[in-house]
């Protein structure tokens, strides 16, 4: 046996395999999980259609869906089909959606804007209200809305869709005269799953 006779065991025993337990768990919370939560503080979840998408709005009728973690909210790097820096092609290139879904905490009151690149329409909400819409197919531009929002945790959910052609989303917010993508934590914000 490790311990040797079972009888033997002392009190230093039962302190050292406590002891490992805390410094296992400590280990655990402090290092190893803040990077395991799937590789990312942004869910996106890829809704396939079985037929041509003409706004965000539209019912879906879907084929299949997949669900994706990411650190940061741009996916420019292709306009032909959808990719990522941390995940690559994804594969998808035309009548799909996209909902991602993140919390965002602020440290303080803070006024923000928020900035969405998109080919072609989306919907932004936070704390489940809608704030920002672009509804229809148009190629890569981009809308920003301004809003004060107060210290604590907030839900931010960007629906995406890409009807046909060009595609591309990125999502930015501004503090302070400072510009970061949705993901990247800040000195006010924090973004978490």
């Amino acid at each position: 046996m490790i311990f040797g006779n079972l009888k033997q065991l002392d009190k230093r025993d039962f302190f050292f395999i406590f002891a490992l337990f805390i410094f296992s768990f400590v280990v655990y919370k402090t290092i190893i999980a803040p990077y395991s939560h799937n590789h990312g503080v942004i869910k996106l979840t890829v809704i396939q259609n079985n037929v041509g998408i003409a706004n965000i709005d539209q019912p879906r009728n879907i084929q299949n869906q997949n669900s994706f973690y990411v650190n940061i909210l741009d996916f420019t790097q292709s306009n032909s089909s959808l990719s990522h820096s941390q995940l690559g092609n994804i594969g998808y290139s035309q009548n799909f959606f996209i909902d991602f879904e993140t919390k965002l905490v602020l440290s303080e009151d803070k006024n923000i804007s928020f900035t969405i690149s998109s080919d072609d329409g989306f919907n932004l909400l936070l704390n489940n209200t809608n704030v920002l819409s672009y509804k229809t197919h148009r190629p890569l531009m981009s809308n920003t809305i301004s809003v004060v929002l107060n210290k604590g945790v907030h839900n931010l959910k960007l629906n995406y869709y890409q009807g046909g052609g060009q595609l591309g989303i990125k999502a930015e917010y501004k503090i302070d005269n400072q510009t970061y993508f949705i993901g990247k934590d800040s000195e006010f914000v924090q973004f978490m799953q």
